[in-house]
């Protein structure tokens, strides 16, 4: 699965995407890209391209994308 991490600019209100490298996985990736996995289509907030960028951690202000489903 590909896989992107959303940095969010609150005094700009906007999304920026950049491409996670392929370096070695750490159990923090593997962790996310399992509860990635969980989230369900319809908790999508921003189409970015072929990605779709998914509320993870509110309080955190942190995002992860998933790869949207060509259907």
């Amino acid at each position: 699965m590909d896989w992107c991490h959303i940095d969010v600019s609150e005094e700009l209100s906007r999304y920026v995407a950049t491409e996670r490298g392929m370096g070695a996985q750490s159990l923090r990736r593997d962790r996310d890209l399992a509860r990635a996995r969980l989230l369900r289509i319809d908790r999508a907030g921003r189409t970015l391209g072929r990605y779709v960028a998914t509320e993870l951690w509110l309080e955190l202000g942190r995002y992860l994308t998933t790869e949207q489903d060509g259907r």
